[in-house]
Formats: C-alpha cells, structure tokens, sequence
C-alpha cells in the first residue's frame, strides 16, 4: 500500500518569444520561459499491522528556461527545429503527518519542512513538411522526430528539514532518453468561394524511458504508447470549427525490480481516450 497514492502536480509556464525573419525563407527564434508548479502528495505509510500513517507533503518551485529554434519554409517545404535544455525544479514545501491513530509514534513522525529536486528534460524536436501548392493547400502531410533527454532523471530525492523520520529518501529512476515518431496529414475537401472542410489525422510512437527495475504504479509505462488521432474542421467566413479525437494505447509493461527493492512486480496497460471541440470567430 505504501506505493499506491494520490499526487496532484500543476506547472504554469510564461513565455517571452520573438523571432527574426533572415530572408523570406529563413528565420530563427527564441524564448524565455518562467516556470512555476505545484505539487501535492497524499501516502498511507504502514508500521504495523492494520495502522497506518497518512501524510500530505505539499510544496512550490519555480525556475526560468530558455528554447531556440529555426525555421525554413519555401512555399511547398517547410523544415523546423527546436531544442530546450533540460533544468532542475528546486521546491520547497512541508510534510504532515496524522498520527491520531497511533499517539505513540508522533516523534517519530513530526511535521515539517522538505525540499526535492525534480529534473525536467532537454527535449530536441525536428520536423518537415509538405504541402501541394503555397497558398490555400489541399493536401499537407508533416513528419516529426522528437528526442527527449530523459536520461537526467537519475533519482527522486527528498530531504527532510527535520531530519525525521530520516534526513532524507531516494527513489532510484535510472530513466533514459526516447525518441517519438509522428506523422500525420490533412486534406482539404468541398470548397466553395467562403468555406472549406478539413480531414485530419495521424499516428504517433513514443517510447518510454522507464526501465523495468524502477517501473512503478506512478507511471505505468515502461514498453511505450501508440497514439493516432484524426479530426475534422470547418471554416465559413470568420468562423472556424474544429472536432478532435485521441486514443493513446499504453503497451503491455512488465515491472521486474531488483532483489531487494520495495517495489513490486506487476504487469500494467491501459488506454486513454481524449475528445476536443473549438471554436473560433475573428473579428
């Protein structure tokens, strides 16, 4: 029971971007992002049979970031990259422990300050696209390649201010980097001299940088996804529509951690379903 829990994790990013145009096909760019997140963690931790010790460890980070980017595009091919370093997360925040069903362990367990550094990835994204004509196309298809370093998620530590119950935890992650493959397309279909209809879709293979000795019910994902999405869009006029549907098909993983580990071992898959529905009217 001590690994299954309830974790609520809000990040807020502000972004300052601009670009610069070369030439007519050529251009770069950069941004500056402003990070903040919030985090919450409800655990029953076990120490005896039948009691347990529900704690609620919450706490707030904040970090700035950067990306830089380039783009080319000459009417039919368009090609861009971008890439953002990885960063740390430094929060701080405070754990409380409700001792109420077992008095007798509360200096064992005082409330108090923690601090965790949670490792964010670099990420490098390249894509290519082509479309039939320049203006008003009829039929664009786009491949994409993404890279995401992973590999700087070694471990979870948590320190506790207090030095109780101890000074700190450490959660082996050992993740690795993956690379993500999408490819995808639209076409246009019964224009008119004011409207137009779209048909979208694509596919998408990720991989999961979670080996099987650390994988655990926090993430469950430790041989990948397949994704595929398709969609359907209108505009008229100053009015768009646009109708999305997602299916991510999380593959069998099989969690085998090392002897001795608190983890166990177990088998997880799953699926996740999204739906999207905009509109938009210019002015």
């Amino acid at each position: 029971r001590h690994l299954l829990y309830e974790e609520v994790l809000t990040v807020g990013y502000q972004n300052l971007s601009g670009a610069y145009s070369i030439n007519d096909q050529i251009s770069v760019g950069g941004g500056l992002n402003f990070v903040g997140a919030w985090v919450q963690l409800k655990q029953k931790i076990p120490i005896a049979p039948g009691v347990e010790i529900p704690v609620v460890l919450g706490g707030t980070a904040s970090t700035t970031a950067f990306s830089l980017s380039g783009f080319y595009d000459n009417g039919s091919v368009a090609a861009g990259l971008t890439y953002s370093p990885g960063y740390v997360l430094n929060g701080e925040g405070n754990v409380q422990f409700d001792t109420s069903a077992a008095p007798g362990f509360t200096p064992m367990f005082p409330d108090g300050g923690v601090q965790v550094d949670i490792p964010i990835p670099s990420l490098l994204e390249m894509g290519v696209s082509w479309r039939n004509k320049p203006k008003d196309h009829d039929y664009q298809l786009e491949l994409d390649v993404v890279r995401t370093g992973w590999s700087a998620y070694k471990e979870l530590r948590i320190k506790f201010t207090s030095g109780m119950p101890v000074s700190e935890t450490v959660q082996e992650k050992n993740w690795k980097d993956t690379m993500a493959y999408k490819l995808g397309g639209n076409y246009s279909f019964l224009r008119s001299e004011t409207s137009v209809h779209r048909l979208r879709g694509g596919v998408m293979i990720d991989e999961s940088p979670i080996p099987a000795n650390t994988l655990d019910p926090a993430v469950p994902d430790g041989t990948g996804r397949f994704n595929f999405a398709f969609g359907y869009g209108f505009s008229s006029g100053e009015l768009d529509l646009e109708l999305g549907y997602l299916v991510s098909k999380f593959k069998a993983s099989k969690a085998e951690p090392d002897p001795g580990s608190d983890l166990l071992p177990a088998r997880y898959r799953g699926r996740v379903f999204v739906t999207s529905l905009s509109a938009a009217y210019r002015f």
